[in-house]
């Protein structure tokens, strides 16, 4: 998903949550380790054409995998009123050794 769509499901998703709800949200999470893997060759989606503040797989099909720079997921979705319940659980899509799952993982709840 691109930007502005992310922020869009941000809000409609902070409109629908009761005070007590919470969202689990997957991403490709550009950071200084998984960029640093993704120059290095380890990741298996090579995020390298960037547009604006975001990176992506395949310009042809950009939203095939879309990769977002944290402090800007950060932002969408603090500005939506959602907060994060740490820790983010970062994936393996990026070459990482240590993991959960292949997307980065974060629980999202009401900011109150």
């Amino acid at each position: 998903m691109r930007p502005a769509g992310v922020q869009h499901y941000f809000r409609e998703i902070r409109g629908v949550l009761k005070p007590t709800g919470s969202c689990l949200a997957t991403a490709f999470l550009l950071t200084e380790d998984s960029t640093d893997l993704i120059r290095r060759g380890r990741s298996s989606l090579s995020l390298i054409h960037n547009l604006g503040g975001y990176s992506f797989l395949d310009p042809m099909f950009p939203e095939t995998a879309v990769g977002v720079p944290e402090q800007s997921f950060r932002e969408w979705y603090e500005n939506a009123g959602l907060m994060l319940q740490p820790p983010i659980h970062y994936g393996s899509w990026c070459g990482r050794g240590t993991y959960k799952s292949f997307q980065d993982i974060l629980l999202l709840c009401p900011i109150i």
